[in-house]
């Protein structure tokens, strides 16, 4: 088993397939650039999503996360917290989310 700064680095690695809390997974930077750009004209202008965690297996790898957005204009003065978790699997060199969990 690797650590979970080796679990990290492959997950930034992988650019084809990336998790992002939302209603869909994002494919790639462009699509990830356009789904933060659709919370920001929501009104949601901060957003922070930190692994506070990260395990890695053979062609899987576990970690978790906390997200916060703080908004502005119609949302100014509110903000949004939680806890998510992953599980992704390695599938033709891609890596895939099998799971996620959100609270």
């Amino acid at each position: 088993m690797r650590g979970a700064a080796e679990a990290r680095q492959a997950l930034r690695g992988s650019t084809r397939r990336t998790p992002f809390w939302s209603d869909r997974l994002a494919s790639g930077q462009e699509e990830i650039r356009r789904a933060l750009g659709g919370l920001h004209q929501a009104g949601w202008t901060t957003v922070a999503i930190d692994v506070v965690d990260a395990r890695a297996l053979p062609g899987v790898v576990i970690f978790a996360s906390k997200f916060n957005a703080h908004g502005s204009g119609a949302l100014a003065g509110k903000s949004l917290s939680g806890k998510s978790s992953y599980a992704l699997s390695r599938v033709g060199g891609e890596w895939l989310a099998a799971m996620h969990t959100a609270a």
